[in-house]
């Protein structure tokens, strides 16, 4: 089982190796229950999406890019990402978007803190 509080960890500190190893060793375990695919469930440890997409056998569903098609889908033109600190100021999320004419905007890094600090749980 993985913890969303490691991963938080890991992204937090910019490990993001650490990361890496620490969800491929989750999806493996995946794999050798018999998955297809996996999907990470939460949009932070996809800072780290395609180094682990690389490391595991399993096809991954990108949350990412399955949110530039639904808001394509909806003809949005305009997007706001809230999120942890590591999502709002990486730009994984932006690179999913970046054929799509769809705009996102984050808040200004004062306020990424401040949205940052209030999604940590303890």
């Amino acid at each position: 089982m993985l913890s969303v509080y490691k991963v938080l960890h890991f992204s937090g500190k910019h490990e993001f190796n650490q990361l890496v190893d620490y969800l491929a060793r989750g999806v493996n375990n995946f794999e050798k229950s018999g998955a297809d695919f996996a999907a990470l469930t939460g949009i932070t440890p996809h800072v780290v999406f395609d180094q682990l997409q690389a490391k595991v056998n399993l096809p991954l569903v990108s949350i990412p890019v399955a949110l530039c098609d639904y808001a394509k889908e909806q003809h949005h033109e305009r997007l706001a990402l809230l999120g942890t600190a590591p999502t709002m100021s990486q730009h994984f999320v932006q690179d999913a978007f970046k054929n799509s004419g769809i705009i996102i905007t984050v808040p200004q890094k004062s306020e990424q803190a401040y949205i940052g600090e209030k999604s940590k749980t303890n």
